[in-house]
């Protein structure tokens, strides 16, 4: 593999100075063969892009004395687009900065197409709103608004990308169907599997997993036809993250060994420790600690190595995490604070949230439950802090977008009236009629603003309704659960009432994933689902805490009421079949439920930890019954 790859190397130096050699001779000529190489360089899907980077650079530096400024640009523009792909992106913008105005100045369309192609994605990427905005109009009015040209195909792949880093999703995906229609008429198969592969990500970010799958598995199938060897590779690692995602642990496992092989022969070792990881967060979900310590172990020398500071702390993180559950305390003491180094190093707040978790997981090994409390509570208020940022960012984005398009109409409707002041000296007769038409313009100024503002807030509102449910059950999930308790807790310490949360663990609820299948699962967390819709009180709320678990919120509940639910929870999940579970045998789960004491409760998390304790305390007295702990 080696000596093709410098085989092909040797030919490729050959060919550039025989192009050196010829140039005077035949500029015409070079001019067509270079721009051929440029061309083929671009769209070279099979390529990593260090190679890719080195190949324009060659062809540059052959250009840079020459009288060809337009080859020389497109070569420049190809190089950026690499560039921003492999997120090199100040690089990238130093380029865009030094060469666009000579690019507009010869009135070199497609090239300063590809350049603002490259600067909004890298916009986006940073989070410029404004110029996110400005960038993606200008490349729209370049389409006609329905244009079927490759070049329109790519503006609308830019643009939904565009709305994918903002999390407009829906947007995204209108913008995405364009690009598709356009390479699918001109059956252009690699681009179609880009797109196929983007609609991919975007189901995978609204946990819609097998829509996620079924986008991958046709992207896949593209690049094995086409033996786009490296494509296939990407696409692997998306779909096994999908189906680890999914809790498909199995298929997960088998996708990233068959990554790895394929990694191995491209000489990839970089992608090669990528899938190791992801291999080793298989095993560790599948609570096969001493394979997954291995492989995080072996993961994290190697992005050391490579200066991948975000995957090194990963791969570190689940070297800690997996020695806590091989309880060897003491090694993973040891690397605590070298990760919580690389952690105040990154200066990433998902990072520190990981750290806090890792931290919190260490203490409560240790038995040391104030510390393992502290760290839960700053993760906890990091957590939130996060969110709060997210939503401040996000209506910053749409106060950006609505009072630029407002500026722009107000900009119109002036143009309008001063239209309307000339002809009124020149025509008086026609100053009504402009009149008419300048009222009617308004009018459907604010129509459409109306429209937008109505179409926006569906949007926003459905995310919202997606945000703080639970997709398989349709119950509350845990971020919904936890507000809503957040609340009662607040009202029951101020108005001084009752105030009980219990948590419920389904017994054994791994056996029945491995015994029946992770579907018949799903059927039980439904089915349970059901049963606590029909049984709880009306005051009452319940919501999935994670995987099994239930967090339920009692308020004024006695403890004979608490006694009466458990009791009809347990009839009542039992009470009907469920699809593809033993009708013979029965479901059963623990409860563990705390009391509010207002003169000791100061915050929400201390009555859950104490409900999880009790929790417990239920398992450890042979599960399938309620424990509630005395005040």
């Amino acid at each position: 593999m080696k000596l093709i790859r410098i085989y092909y190397l040797i030919i490729f130096a050959f060919t550039f100075f025989q192009f050196g050699a010829v140039f005077a001779a035949e500029p015409e000529l070079n001019k067509v063969k270079i721009e051929q190489l440029i061309e083929s360089i671009e769209k070279d899907q099979s390529t990593p892009p260090q190679e890719s980077v080195r190949k324009i650079d060659s062809i540059i530096e052959i250009l840079k004395d020459k009288d060809l400024s337009s080859t020389f640009l497109k070569a420049i523009a190809v190089k950026v687009k690499i560039l921003t792909l492999a997120e090199q992106h100040n690089e990238a913008i130093i380029l865009i900065k030094q060469y666009i105005s000579e690019a507009e100045r010869l009135k070199l369309n497609d090239i300063i197409t590809a350049f603002e192609l490259s600067s909004l994605r890298i916009s986006g990427i940073l989070n410029d709103s404004k110029k996110v905005l400005e960038i993606r109009r200008k490349l729209l009015d370049k389409t006609n608004g329905e244009s079927n040209s490759s070049e329109s195909a790519l503006i609308f792949m830019g643009v939904a990308y565009s709305f994918y880093l903002e999390k407009n999703y829906a947007r995204a995906l209108q913008y995405f169907k364009k690009a598709y229609d356009i390479y699918l008429a001109l059956n252009q198969l690699d681009e179609i599997a880009l797109v196929l592969n983007d609609l991919g990500n975007i189901y995978l970010d609204l946990e819609e997993y097998d829509k996620a799958k079924k986008y991958f598995k046709e992207t896949l199938t593209i690049y094995q036809a086409n033996q786009n060897a490296f494509m296939e590779s990407i696409t692997l690692y998306n779909l096994g993250k999908a189906y680890l995602l999914n809790k498909e642990y199995k298929n997960a496992e088998e996708l990233f060994k068959e990554l790895i092989k394929l990694s191995t022969q491209l000489e990839d070792e970089i992608g090669v420790q990528w899938a190791k990881s992801s291999l080793a967060d298989v095993y560790f979900e599948n609570e096969q600690w001493q394979e997954a310590l291995e492989l995080y172990i072996e993961c994290n020398k190697a992005f050391e190595q490579y200066n991948h500071k975000r995957m090194h702390f990963n791969c570190l993180s689940g070297v800690v995490e997996t020695n806590i559950e091989l309880r060897n305390i003491k090694e993973a003491e040891n690397i605590l604070s070298t990760l919580q180094e690389l952690a105040n190093n990154m200066d990433d707040k998902f990072i520190e949230i990981r750290y806090l978790k890792v931290s919190a997981k260490l203490a409560f090994a240790k038995n040391d439950y104030l510390n393992a409390y502290k760290a839960e509570k700053q993760y906890s208020n990091q957590k939130e802090l996060i969110f709060k940022n997210e939503q401040k960012q996000n209506t910053q984005k749409y106060r950006i977008q609505f009072e630029t398009e407002l500026q722009e109409n107000e900009n119109k409707i002036l143009l309008r009236e001063n239209q309307l002041k000339n002809l009124e000296i020149e025509k008086q007769l026609q100053q009504k009629k402009y009149s008419n038409m300048i009222l009617i313009l308004a009018g459907l100024i604010i129509l459409i603003f109306s429209f937008m503002l109505y179409k926006q807030t569906q949007h926003r509102n459905r995310f919202k309704a997606m945000a703080l449910q639970d997709h398989l059950t349709s119950s509350p999930n845990r971020r919904a659960i936890l507000e809503y308790a957040k609340e009662q807790f607040e009202a029951a310490k101020k108005y001084e009432t009752e105030l009980s949360i219990g948590i419920v663990d389904l017994d054994f609820f791994k056996k029945i994933n491995d015994t029946y299948g992770h579907d018949v699962g799903d059927e039980v967390l439904k089915s349970f689902a059901n049963a606590c819709k029909t049984v709880l009180r009306q005051e009452d709320k319940f919501g999935r805490y994670g995987g099994e678990e239930w967090l339920f919120v009692l308020p004024n509940a006695s403890k004979d009421n608490i006694a009466q639910i458990f009791q009809r929870l347990r009839n009542e999940i039992n009470s009907k079949p469920i699809k593809g579970f033993p009708e013979d045998k029965n479901i059963t789960f623990s409860m563990g439920v705390a009391e509010l004491n207002g003169e000791t409760d100061d915050n929400l998390h201390a009555l859950i930890l104490r409900a999880d304790e009790c929790l417990y305390t239920a398992k450890d007295m042979g599960r399938d019954q309620l424990e509630m702990e005395n005040i």
